[in-house]
């Protein structure tokens, strides 16, 4: 009776460890977004774009929400472009450039459809309006739903890794001075063997009058 009950309590332990690993966590992958390039030098006055890219990580998606901000002293932001075609069908901006905010929803018609994979979300014109760096970060805190946000489809739970987010700094200088033409300085070309130019000629003349010179010296 004694070995029938430590059996059954082997068995009940192998049944609960092999429980344990047959358990499948449900972990969602974070997905993000980054600016595109991140890092650029440009000149002043001079509009360039930059790119919101989406990566879902496998993740199917219902909407998302964008909240950048930058310092409106040294950029100005022009234009939101959505992708052709859109990653997501209803999309809205707002730009503010005189507190230095860009507000983008994308979302889905409805809760059923939704965008998986990587894409550019929306293209940025920027334009360096002064000297100096300009960052545009995303403002982006767990837990918070009215800033940076990527929301699962079905579930809309906000999967966005805030700390993998990337975020653009652009530094705007004068426009490139043409480099400066070298004066060389001309390189005297001398006679090529075998001919006698009239330098030459000057001093094998002069070497025979010195010859004649001092022969009449000698015969005197």
């Amino acid at each position: 009776m004694h070995k029938l009950q430590l059996l059954r309590n082997k068995l009940l332990i192998f049944l609960f460890v092999g429980s344990v690993f047959l358990i499948k966590p449900d972990n969602v992958s974070a997905a993000i977004m980054s600016l595109t390039p991140s890092n650029q030098a440009v000149t002043l006055n001079t509009p360039f774009t930059v790119n919101i890219t989406l990566d879902t990580k496998g993740v199917a998606t219902t909407a998302v929400d964008i909240l950048l901000t930058f310092n409106p002293a040294i950029l100005e932001i022009s234009n939101v472009q959505f992708g052709n075609p859109p990653l997501y069908p209803v999309n809205t901006k707002i730009l503010d450039n005189t507190n230095g905010q860009i507000r983008i929803t994308s979302t889905q018609e409805n809760a059923v459809n939704s965008y998986t994979g990587t894409g550019t979300l929306a293209t940025l014109t920027i334009t360096g309006k002064s000297l100096g760096t300009g960052n545009v970060t995303f403002t982006c805190n767990a837990g918070q739903t009215n800033e940076t946000n990527i929301f699962q489809t079905g579930t809309n739970q906000d999967i966005t890794e805030c700390g993998n987010l990337v975020n653009g700094v652009y530094t705007i200088g004068t426009a490139a001075q043409p480099a400066s033409t070298a004066t060389s300085t001309p390189v005297p070309t001398l006679p090529k063997s075998g001919n006698i130019g009239p330098t030459g000629l000057f001093v094998v003349g002069g070497a025979v009058l010195l010859g004649i010179g001092a022969l009449v010296v000698f015969l005197l």
